[in-house]
């Protein structure tokens, strides 16, 4: 890092997203975590940027989406650059920068020094190329978003001073008559300005001691990558859910009828672990078949097929599937409760996947007493149950966590004597918080190896 003029030039590739409170950690952790080797090393994955939470909301809970959102600011290196994360990731974030510069100013106040305001100025000249004429338009984006007009009043004042200009600009119109011209449009800007004003340092009576300006230039090049990106309510257009009729299995939209559409939002959970986790273990999973306990309507059976390549795939539920899903010549449906199903037959399975709506302790029993004892299975195996927590306060979410935690060492020595009795064993599991999970939910992932 360069200092010019008590400016700090930042690291390439620096950007500040918008992320509402109930999705930042795992939106923050779906970016810096790099994939992991595979599923039999303990080793956890290493950090591969930093990334700073410029701020975030007030411990009240708040109605108003604004007052719900984190900034975060991430540096270069992410795994995923956010050009190319998941349809489902960029659902959640609501807003982009590019940060070029900090500085920090001493002041009681948020107000813009005209040093603030001289370094955006210079830097939108320098790495913006943004000239003043007719054709360049320029759009400023603020943190918090009372700056706008003040920031704007401020650019048009330093563009004067720095062109030998009149100052035309009324007190009243943050706009005014100069060089610059501004839009509030993000499709019709050529430039845009980000600029975040953070309050990091309070004294004893409450004030706020220091404040640190982070800002950053686009041209119209960059900005248009950044407007391409569709982010939180346009990246749904990108995820294509086609249910069907709960009762009879038939396409709701009867004109589409290709088997890969998912089914519904769970879909994307099973996907990300294949993505993820399972990919480089195709092979190992092919070894046996899949089995799929409360699969209605099929989201979880559709990936077994179309992701994982599973030649055999039997999916257990007493309600109907749909009927694209029953189509597929690699399932077979039981259509019965869980623990009445003949499971038997159609082994042995090397994985076995539920994102039943039955509560993560109860779903653990019953596969502790009864699942794993009626069927065969394959060595390595793997298993991806949905835990589903029963209430939606952060403190409660928190205990069932805690519970979990303690719970698995038990829990997997237990499913280690049922599934392979004998025989030495080690297992692998992780909790992850996936980005289609609900804020009360986590999946469980566990795989057993020789």
């Amino acid at each position: 890092m360069t200092e010019d003029s008590n400016a700090i030039a930042l690291q390439l590739d620096t950007y500040t997203i918008m992320v509402h409170r109930l999705y930042v950690d795992r939106v923050k952790d779906y970016l810096i975590y790099p994939l992991t080797d595979g599923l039999f090393t303990q080793q956890e994955p290493q950090r591969k940027c930093q990334v700073t939470i410029l701020s975030k909301p007030s411990a009240d809970e708040s109605f108003d989406h604004e007052q719900n959102l984190f900034h975060l600011l991430l540096f270069e290196g992410i795994q995923r650059p956010v050009s190319k994360i998941h349809p489902i990731a960029r659902q959640n974030i609501s807003w982009l920068g590019r940060i070029t510069h900090r500085q920090v100013i001493s002041s009681y106040s948020s107000v813009l020094t005209s040093d603030i305001v001289r370094n955006v100025w210079t830097t939108l000249k320098k790495e913006g190329d943004f000239i003043p004429n007719s054709s360049n338009r320029l759009r400023i984006d603020c943190y918090p978003r009372n700056l706008v007009p003040e920031m704007c009043r401020q650019l048009q004042l330093e563009a004067c001073r720095d062109l030998s200009l009149s100052i035309k600009q009324p007190a009243d119109d943050p706009y005014g008559d100069g060089p610059i011209q501004f839009a509030m449009s993000r499709f019709k800007c050529t430039h845009r300005v980000t600029l975040i004003s953070i309050q990091q340092e309070r004294e004893s009576n409450g004030r706020s001691k220091n404040h640190t300006f982070y800002w950053g230039v686009e041209n119209q090049r960059d900005h248009q990558d950044i407007l391409h990106l569709k982010l939180n309510n346009e990246a749904s257009n990108d995820l294509l859910v086609v249910p069907c009729n709960n009762k009879t299995g038939e396409d709701i939209n009867k004109n589409d009828k290709d088997p890969t559409i998912p089914l519904s939002r769970a879909y994307f959970k099973l996907e990300q672990v294949w993505a993820e986790y399972l990919k480089q273990h195709q092979n190992i999973l092919q070894q046996g078949s899949g089995l799929d306990l409360g699969a209605s309507p099929g989201g979880w059976t559709q990936v077994l097929v179309n992701k994982l390549k599973l030649s055999k795939v039997v999916a257990v539920d007493a309600a109907c599937l749909a009927k694209r899903v029953m189509d597929l010549p690699q399932v077979t449906h039981i259509q019965s409760m869980m623990e009445d199903a003949n499971l038997q037959s159609y082994g042995p399975y090397s994985i076995a996947v539920c994102d039943a709506n039955v509560e993560w302790s109860e779903l653990l029993d019953e596969f502790s007493s009864w699942i794993l004892k009626k069927a065969e299975w394959c060595l390595p195996s793997i298993f991806i149950l949905t835990m589903k927590f029963p209430f939606k306060r952060v403190a409660s979410i928190q205990q069932n966590l805690e519970k979990l935690t303690k719970r698995l060492p038990e829990q997997l020595r237990i499913m280690e004597n049922v599934l392979y009795p004998g025989k030495i064993v080690s297992s692998w599991h992780r909790i992850v918080h996936l980005m289609a999970n609900s804020i009360c939910e986590r999946t469980l992932i566990i795989a057993f190896h020789k």
